[in-house]
């Protein structure tokens, strides 16, 4: 064992510590540091010593990283030599080398990533590499050191006497606690010292707030002597005190940030509960400015005794926290954009540094750095109106998950129905539930909540009601976004009509909202569509028929009149050969060359065949489709690689006429079978042979065809009119609180148990008469006193019955109405179990995206990883490019004349139908391509695009095809989807035929068949590295099911650049590595409807399964939000190799800021903590 003498020292006080050191020793301790015993030799004098020290910050915190050194000034020999001076002209501390730097020590190189550096010290590379740099390394800065972790350094060696110790420290460099430009401006620094998110730098070093250069004066002693020699053994202690000069301190937050938005006018939730169809639309939402309140721990903790009124351990005293109300600037933080960020600052286990080097909890809060803080917020809309009967705004707790209820017993008192007791009454006993109001209790009596949160320590550990912040992190509140529904299909709460028809879209006015449902709307201009659609049907098909009878006709001339002008050119022909025969010896080849021009002679061009044909006249039939989202017209091109109009009908193509008309040049849809080439049905004109022969033929023919088009031009226009309306249902959403307006009463009364008489929807709101505030309500949790445990239940569904004088009228309505009084029936796709409006908190990862390069502390700032500066304002992706491709591969399983595709069509996920459908209809997207938008919202995902003509030409080729000459040979590498750069596949590859069987759309028109025909060795080669299965899967396909269809496809995640983060390394993040303080919600999972795969496919049920939440009584699911491993299902994307059946449907993974753009609150954050990469840069 190592024999240790510890030099024991007071920090901050002692200037020089004496030991004695007669005993025997292997290693001297002072602070952190030590000393081997073969480091002291035995002299009579020591000719050096050592000086140790801290340097500290916040009173006892040793600060890391800070550079010490003993200056030594330029001597005179070194003063002549320039290449000396150019690197160290220091005479004095205040001389400044050539770019103006005074002396310093610190480093020219960024500490990490992001790290801006400022100052002279020579790096390592110039040291090792640079005979002048080493010289002067070497004599210069010999006596130099940096603080380790605790804060300690050491210099061995030092010469005795009266010298100079100069320490520097860059606060942006100190390790976990590095600190940002804006923990500088909360402490009074003005904006003009920073450049936004940035530091400054430069040599004027006295003007940058992130450095501190301190210097004093100090007599170093020998290490080693005898008291006779007059030098007894002695260590020389120097510490730091930023305090001394002034400096800033460390006052950690966190960055706490979100959103909120409303209704306004009537859009409202009534007293019963029903929803408006308007309220939610994005363009009416308005941004709720408000308060931000908020109650916290204190350091202090008391004795108390439990109240009287709790079920266990009444009376029993308890040591409880002592908790404060803590208003951040005051409280009014939500701007008029509905937007916050507000800095939470740390008040808890302050962290010092002892005697040892070990970190440890400052048992006095004045002294140290605070590392956490646990709080309570509250989100309040600010009201508008003063009325009474007024339509109001809630507020949100943050965080409130659970809502706690008790069983009460009531009676109700009814006429007797007993004949034999005329006028008597007859009581019947009945159990309700009775919403805590403890449950949105907001104050600092901690005994006031509610004690089943109490007794499972929910509050202490902050599971619940409270959340516990680290310092340097950023976070973001989250609400779920719960699907309540009436029975009118869109009467329902809800972030809703995201993209609509342009008319109707306010553009730039509001940030779009993701998107992971749409349902069916329906108006005058998609009414006129399916009337102008089937008439222009039956129009085009009249058309062709009547123009089959005109080209029979034409074409009959045509072939009389080029047999008779062919015989008599061949008549001409061989009369010229019998001139030249007979008087020219036998040249009669001057009547057979055919030079053209004038030279052409009688015996060219000779032809028996048609001298025209109708499609020569009267060209072709285009109908083109229209291309969504873009709403204009696909054109019919003769462009390379396809544009459309096919060679047929070359003569009469769209850029083949002197005007140029408004189409787009669509990438699809295009089906041989119907001549339709991106967007464009070329339809010859035939004859009555030619029809007839096509009939019979493999082609689908010009009337199916033109039924085609009407389908598919009858969806695309529609959904152009708003077909479609998008909008989010029952998941979370982080970063932005939807405050729905609701209608309530409140009046005093006294004979109410709460002395107020309140009517208001109660399935929706909570009233807490204490504070008189109104709270959407979160999840019902069902309390066991038992076993100190409990789980969700959620929230009663809405009855959707409806009554009316004509059920009276007929048995079956009579039947209905007595069904409906003793049952709850939801309308059709409303929830039957309730999760409502819980909140909770994002943990986004330290403020500093690369600390943890710096950082290995665990706890820290640096623990788990970082997306904040990874985010946008919104995870909205555009679905328009994904529903075209879907909806045309609908059309395409569905491609007979006989098979009906109309506007219902993406519609039909769990409709309801039969004489007992009361519930209304849901006409809801077909679940297959709802849970494939609600994953291109994800963050991480990317965005949908399928390729291009030209690469799927070029798709399986040789990348020598065409005479290429790249310095490869044939046969050794292929253009492949990887290095064509494929997202996603060619929509369909995989789509089989109603017959069976299997086609790629690519093939069509290729003539001969291109190089990646279906198959072949070149189109497997297309598929590498991946492999077929991957590319296939990144394909929309639409498994073709009895005329109701659903589609699959894998939605890809990014892959990481240089500036950002793979979309896999995000969604682990999120989700693995950032659970320290992450809190266990509810959510609904995710019915694929089927284990196999993708899920789809025909229910047990007699419904067609296309996927849904499942919201059932006993389905609501768990979870710790943070940690995916806790959750028991699989996440997205879904993938071919799925073969769970229920998942999370990308939980977690939904982000919006706020509703004004440029205003977000991710605005706010990038402009406060985003470095600007280019001077040029702007925030979006």
């Amino acid at each position: 064992m190592l024999k240790k003498l510890r030099i024991r020292t007071e920090i901050g006080v002692d200037k020089e510590v004496t030991f004695d050191l007669t005993q025997d020793f292997d290693l001297l301790e002072i602070l952190s540091l030590n000393l081997h015993q073969t480091d002291v030799y035995p002299k009579d004098c020591s000719e050096f010593g050592v000086i140790c020290g801290r340097v500290i910050i916040n009173g006892g915190f040793g600060l890391p990283n800070a550079k010490i050194s003993i200056f030594i000034p330029l001597d005179s020999k070194d003063e002549e030599n320039e290449a000396v001076t150019q690197i160290y002209p220091y005479k004095s501390q205040n001389s400044r080398n050539e770019q103006g730097y005074r002396y310093n020590l610190l480093p020219t190189d960024p500490s990490y990533t992001g790290h801006l550096p400022t100052g002279s010290f020579p790096n390592v590379d110039d040291v090792l590499l640079v005979s002048d740099v080493k010289y002067v390394y070497d004599k210069y800065y010999k006596y130099t050191a940096k603080t380790n972790d605790s804060g300690d350094f050491m210099i061995y060696g030092a010469p005795l006497g009266e010298q100079s110790l100069i320490m520097n420290v860059d606060l942006s460099d100190i390790g976990c606690f590095s600190m940002v430009p804006e923990d500088f401006k909360l402490q009074g620094f003005p904006e003009s010292d920073f450049n936004g998110a940035a530091f400054k730098t430069g040599s004027n070093l006295d003007s940058l707030p992130q450095i501190v250069m301190m210097s004093k004066s100090v007599d170093i002693r020998p290490l080693w002597g005898d008291d006779e020699s007059g030098c007894g053994a002695a260590i020389t202690r120097a510490d730091f005190d930023l305090r001394d000069a002034g400096a800033i301190e460390i006052k950690p937050t966190a960055v706490f940030m979100g959103s909120m938005a409303s209704d306004t006018e009537k859009n409202s939730v009534n007293k019963k509960c029903k929803p408006r169809r308007k309220m939610g639309e994005l363009c009416s939402l308005v941004a709720s400015p408000g308060t931000l309140e908020s109650v916290r721990f204190t350091p202090f903790w008391k004795k108390e005794a439990r109240p009287d009124d709790f079920d266990f351990l009444p009376g029993v005293e308890e040591e409880i926290p002592v908790l404060e109300r803590f208003d951040i600037d005051g409280g009014f933080t939500i701007d008029d954009n509905g937007a916050w960020l507000v800095n939470v600052p740390m008040n808890l286990d302050y962290v010092v540094t002892n005697e040892y080097g070990e970190r440890e909890l400052s048992p006095d809060p004045t002294v140290g750095v605070p590392t956490k803080g646990k709080y309570r917020f509250r989100a309040k809309p600010l009201e508008t109106t003063g009325s009474a009967r007024q339509r109001r705004r809630g507020a949100f707790l943050i965080p409130q998950i659970k809502e706690y209820y008790r069983e009460e017993d009531f009676n109700v008192t009814i006429p007797d129905p007993n004949p034999l007791n005329p006028g008597g009454t007859v009581t019947l006993p009945f159990t309700r539930d009775v919403v805590l109001s403890s449950t949105y209790y907001f104050g600092i009596n901690y005994f006031k909540y509610t004690e089943a949160a109490i007794n499972m320590g929910e509050l202490i550990a902050c599971k619940d009601v409270f959340y516990e912040f680290r310092y340097g992190r950023a976070y973001a509140v989250s609400q779920f976004h719960n699907h309540w529904k009436a029975r009118a299909k869109d009467a329902f709460i809800g972030v809703k009509e995201i993209a609509p028809a342009e008319s109707d879209d306010c553009g730039g006015q509001a940030v779009k909202f993701p998107i992971n449902t749409a349902n069916k709307n329906v108006n005058f201009a998609i009414v006129m569509n399916q009337f102008i659609t089937r008439m222009m049907q039956y129009i085009w098909i009249t058309v062709y028929w009547l123009m089959v009878m005109i080209c029979s006709i034409v074409d009959l001339i045509g072939v009389i009149w080029g047999f008779i002008s062919g015989m008599f050119k061949w008549i001409g022909c061989k009369l010229c050969m019998a001139w030249y025969w007979a008087f020219s010896g036998g040249q009669y080849s001057h009547c057979e060359c055919c030079c053209g021009g004038n030279n052409a002679k009688i015996c060219c061009d000779i032809s028996l065949g048609a001298a025209f044909s109708c499609s020569s006249i009267f060209g072709c039939l285009h109908l083109r489709v229209t291309k969504y989202p873009e709403c204009d017209k696909c054109g019919c091109y003769t462009a390379a690689g396809g544009g459309g109009c096919i060679s047929d009908c070359y003569g009469n193509c769209d850029d083949e006429g002197e005007e140029e008309d408004d189409y787009v040049n669509c990438n699809g849809p295009s089906s041989e079978a119907f001549h339709l080439e991106d967007g464009c049905y070329n339809i010859k004109w035939d004859n009555i042979l030619t029809a007839l022969v096509g009939a019979f033929g493999d082609d689908k023919g010009p009337t199916v065809a033109i039924s085609d088009w009407r389908k598919r031009e009858n969806l695309f226009r529609s959904m152009c009119d708003g077909l479609m309306n998008y909008f989010w249902s029952n998941n979370w959403v982080t970063g932005f609180l939807y405050a729905f307006q609701f209608k309530a009463k409140v009046k005093p009364d006294s004979d109410e148990d709460a002395g107020f008489k309140v009517k208001m929807c109660e399935d929706l709101v909570a009233f807490h008469p204490e504070s008189q505030n109104f709270y959407y309500r979160c999840t019902p949790y069902e309390y066991d006193p038992v076993t100190n445990t409990g789980t969700f239940r959620g929230g009663a569904a809405y009855d959707a019955h409806s009554f009316n004088a004509w059920q009276l009228l007929n048995p079956v309505g009579v039947l209905t109405m007595l069904r409906d009084l003793v049952s709850v029936t939801p309308a059709a796709g409303a929830n039957r179990s309730n999760i409502l409006a819980p909140t909770t908190i994002m943990d986004l990862g330290p403020l500093i995206e690369n600390i943890g390069e710096i950082c290995v502390e665990t706890g820290g700032a640096s623990e788990g990883c970082s997306i904040a500066n990874d985010l946008g304002t919104t995870s909205f992706a555009d679905p328009g490019d994904f529903m075209f491709d879907a909806i045309n591969e609908i059309v395409n399983a569905n491609d007979g004349i006989a098979e009906m595709i109309n506007l219902r069509t993406p519609f039909q996920r769990y409709e309801s139908g039969g004489w007992f459908a009361g519930d209304g209809k849901r006409r809801e997207l077909n679940g297959g391509m709802a849970s494939i938008l609600s994953q291109f919202n994800e963050v991480g995902s990317v965005e949908y695009e399928s390729p291009d003509d030209m690469s799927m030409m070029l798709f399986g080729a040789d990348v020598t095809t065409g005479g290429a000459n790249i310095g490869i040979s044939p046969g050794d590498m292929w253009w492949t989807a990887y290095n064509l750069g494929w997202d996603y596949s060619p929509p369909g590859e995989t789509t089989p035929y109603p017959g069976g069987g299997t086609y790629w759309t690519m093939d069509t028109f290729n003539s001969p068949p291109g190089y990646s025909a279906y198959g072949s060795p070149d189109w497997v080669n297309g598929w590498i590295p991946e492999g077929q299965q991957y590319w296939e899967d990144r394909s929309v396909g639409c498994p073709h099911v009895n005329n109701f269809d659903s589609i699959q496809l894998t939605v890809g995640l990014a892959t990481a650049t240089t500036s950002n983060q793979s979309g896999q390394d995000i969604r682990d993040c999120l989700n693995i590595y950032l659970d320290q303080t992450s809190q266990v919600v509810p959510f609904y999972k995710w019915d694929k409807g089927a284990t196999n795969q993708f899920g789809g496919g025909y229910g047990s049920d007699d419904r067609y399964e296309f996927g849904d939440f499942m919201t059932d009584v006993g389905d609501i699911a768990q979870g710790d939000f943070q940690n995916r491993i806790a959750w028991g299902v699989p996440t997205t994307p879904i993938s071919s190799d799925q073969m769970e059946r229920e998942i999370a449907l990308g939980t977690g993974y939904h982000f919006y800021f706020g509703l004004v753009p440029g205003s977000t609150s991710y605005d706010l954050f990038a402009k406060k903590y985003i470095p600007l990469k280019h001077d040029d840069d702007i925030y979006l």
